[in-house]
């Protein structure tokens, strides 16, 4: 992993049993946490349709790179729930709305967690042990 990793992904089946889990540029430099999470899962697994999303940040709505915004990802492969810790400081991108489109055609999205705090922590200790100071909750 090349220098620190922001965002860290876990998506979770209807047990609550790990399907996939990856962080942003896990595979490479301009890849994002759900992305390499979603693309570790085959294209239409059954398993995607009552799955829950859960991630540091709020899902990106642009890139910098050729790759597809997150939220688009999230949108394409169906996913019902999305869990995440805070919404997408200005440090990154102006204006994110990866919230707002998921929300839109009826994703549930889950903001702010407080409680969700320690298990992002240990999301990201698990995931990308390098970045334990640099993953604030």
């Amino acid at each position: 992993m090349a220098g620190f990793a922001y965002l860290v992904c876990e998506v979770h089946g209807t047990a609550r049993s790990e399907l996939a889990a990856g962080y942003s540029r896990e595979a490479g430099p301009h890849e994002h946490a759900e992305e390499v999470t979603l693309d570790k899962l085959a294209a239409g697994d059954p398993h995607l349709a009552g799955a829950t999303i859960y991630s540091t940040l709020e899902p990106c709505s642009q890139r910098r790179s050729p790759h597809t915004p997150c939220a688009q990802r999230i949108l394409a492969a169906g996913v019902p729930r999305v869990v995440i810790a805070w919404r997408k400081p200005a440090l990154f991108v102006d204006d994110c709305i990866g919230y707002e489109p998921l929300v839109k055609v009826g994703v549930t999205v889950v903001d702010k967690l407080a409680a969700a705090a320690k298990a992002v922590r240990d999301l990201c200790a698990r995931h990308a042990p390098s970045c334990k100071e640099k993953c604030i909750v």
